[in-house]
C-alpha cells in the first residue's frame, strides 16, 4: 500500500512524473519489487505443499494442486489490491492500516459470522446458503489443509467449490490490476499534455 503512497510523502513521485515514462509503466516497475517477493514467497509454500504430500500418505495430489492456485490467486490479489489503496490514498501510514485492516476483515468476517450463525443462533447453513461460503479464503483453505472439506461446510463435491472461489478472487485479481493501471495518469497525479495545451 506503500509502493505510491510513500513516493508522494517523500516528494519525489513529482519528479518522477516529469519523466517520459508512462503512468501505467511508473506502476509497473513500482510493482515489479513486489513480484519478485511473491515469486520468493511461494517457493516456501510449495515446498511446504509438496513435503506434506511426500511425508504424509493421506494427501492427495489435488492437495498440492489447490494450494498452489490459491497461493498462485491470493498473494497477487493481496498485493494489487494494496497498490490500488495505495493508488487512492495519499498517506502512507493511512493507506497501510487501511490495507491490514481490510485483510483482516477479509479474511476473519465470514468465518465469524459462519461462527456466530452455527453456535449463536444454532443455525446449520444448508443448501445454497453453503456457497456463501466461497467468499471466504479461510474456510478454502481450511478445507484444502484438513483434507476433510465437508467438517467446514464444504459441499461435496468440493472442486466445484474450489474452482468457484478460485475464479471469484481471479476475477478480482484482474479487476484490481485493471483498475491500478487504467486511467494511472489521473491516480498518480500527472496532468496530461492536452490538457495543457486546451
Amino acid at each position: 500500500a506503500g509502493l505510491v503512497s510513500s513516493e508522494r510523502s517523500r516528494q519525489t513521485l513529482e519528479v518522477l512524473l516529469t519523466t517520459p515514462i508512462s503512468a501505467r509503466d511508473i506502476i509497473l516497475q513500482k510493482f515489479r519489487g513486489v513480484r519478485r517477493l511473491i515469486c520468493v514467497l511461494c517457493v516456501p509454500f510449495l515446498s511446504v505443499y509438496l513435503f506434506e504430500k511426500w511425508f504424509q500418505s493421506g494427501y492427495r495430489w489435488d492437495y498440492v494442486f489447490w494450494s498452489t492456485v490459491f497461493v498462485l490467486i491470493y498473494l497477487p490479489l493481496t498485493a494489487w489490491f494494496c497498490m490500488w489503496l495505495g493508488l487512492r490514498i495519499r498517506s502512507q501510514i493511512r493507506a497501510t492500516l487501511v490495507a491490514v485492516g481490510l485483510i483482516v476483515a477479509w479474511i476473519t468476517l465470514p468465518v465469524g459470522v459462519l461462527y456466530l450463525v452455527a453456535s449463536g443462533f444454532n443455525v446449520e447453513l444448508s443448501g445454497v446458503a453453503r456457497y456463501l461460503l466461497i467468499f471466504s479464503p479461510t474456510v478454502v483453505i481450511r478445507g484444502i489443509e484438513s483434507g476433510a472439506p465437508a467438517n467446514f461446510g464444504i459441499p461435496s463435491p468440493y472442486w466445484p467449490f474450489y474452482f468457484g472461489n478460485a475464479a471469484f478472487y481471479g476475477f478480482l485479481l484482474w479487476l484490481f490490476r485493471h483498475i491500478s493501471l487504467k486511467d494511472a495518469d489521473r491516480r498518480l497525479g500527472r496532468i496530461k499534455a492536452a490538457a495543457q495545451e486546451s
